[in-house]
């Protein structure tokens, strides 16, 4: 008596010409004497009776349940209705241990994501909160204290202890509202003014239909950026600087117009520049993102000189996430 599981296709090819015709048919069969069937090539065949009853998996052939035995007429429909109920309940195992490997494959792959994208997150604060902008900002405000500027002090106090909350608070989020992203924007650009002397200048304006949405967009998207922005401003010793952010929104994305114009008319630096480092990070960051998120995120440049005085544009295409969520 001969009884086994012969895989498809790995197995197949092994056995008779019985066999692959099962595969072919997807249909069970009992066979009374096999001395006397055209397909069976094998040589000195000692069973003489057989039962094939095929395991089928989403309309394939996963296996084959194969019986043998060396009386004739020994298989009857009670063998096959037994088998087909066998086949059945190892399809069912069969297809539910596939769904549990995939669905761990799965999870396993959304964890690697999400902690790839919490380290990220991580490492974008500690370059927004670097030691050189915290300590800077609180010297800088320090000196108004000592100068008896008190109220002044007392604003740029207040903009650097909301600028903290707001980033710890952040880094559980994915995704912020732009409303306050723009007041996030204004505390930082304005305690950069105070760190840097004033040596440029910014305003910050959205649409007049996006105040009265819900519009989100990643969280810890412009800060590396802006970093970016304003360390050009200090290391190419430009003058006159202004950045003008103007967002428009629609259902689906969000455009940020970063445009801006300065007179260069001093030496160049020679130094390494530490902005271009903040910039790869950036740009990692928005890899990241575009990969594992669909975001989709964009950056076009766009510049021209006159004269003196350069003027560029940075458009920021981002996904509306309150569109995302909803749809």
């Amino acid at each position: 008596m001969r009884n086994d599981i012969i895989r498809y296709p790995n197995e197949i090819s092994l056995d008779t010409g019985i066999l692959r015709n099962i595969v072919l048919t997807q249909k069970a069969e009992i066979i009374n004497d096999l001395s006397k069937d055209s397909r069976n090539t094998r040589v000195n065949q000692t069973n003489l009776s057989k039962i094939c009853v095929p395991i089928i998996i989403k309309e394939n052939v996963f296996a084959i349940i194969n019986c043998e035995s060396p009386s004739k007429d020994f298989f009857s429909k009670q063998h096959l209705i037994t088998l087909t109920a066998i086949a059945s309940i190892c399809a069912i195992k069969v297809e539910n241990l596939k769904a549990n490997r995939k669905l761990k494959k799965s999870n396993e792959k959304l964890q690697q994501i999400n902690f790839g994208l919490t380290v990220l997150k991580l490492k974008t604060f500690n370059s927004f909160m670097n030691s050189h902008f915290v300590f800077n900002t609180l010297n800088s405000i320090q000196s108004l204290i000592t100068s008896e500027n008190k109220l002044r002090a007392l604003r740029y106090l207040s903009f650097f202890s909301k600028l903290i909350r707001f980033c710890l608070k952040s880094l559980e989020k994915e995704k912020v509202s732009l409303v306050s992203e723009v007041e996030m924007l204004n505390w930082y650009l304005n305690l950069q003014k105070l760190r840097y002397n004033n040596r440029f200048d910014f305003s910050i304006q959205i649409d007049g239909d996006s105040t009265d949405t819900k519009a989100e967009i990643p969280s810890y998207i412009f800060q590396i950026f802006l970093e970016n922005v304003i360390e050009q401003v200090i290391y190419n010793q430009y003058k006159n600087y202004f950045i003008k952010i103007f967002f428009r929104v629609n259902k689906k994305i969000i455009v940020a117009d970063i445009s801006y114009n300065y007179d260069k008319d001093s030496p160049k630096n020679k130094q390494i520049p530490e902005y271009r480092v903040g910039m790869l990070k950036w740009e990692d960051q928005v890899r990241t993102l575009n990969s594992t998120k669909n975001y989709n995120i964009k950056k076009k440049i766009t510049y021209r000189q006159k004269g003196d005085t350069t003027y560029g544009s940075i458009l920021l295409k981002l996904p509306n996430l309150n569109f995302y969520e909803q749809s």
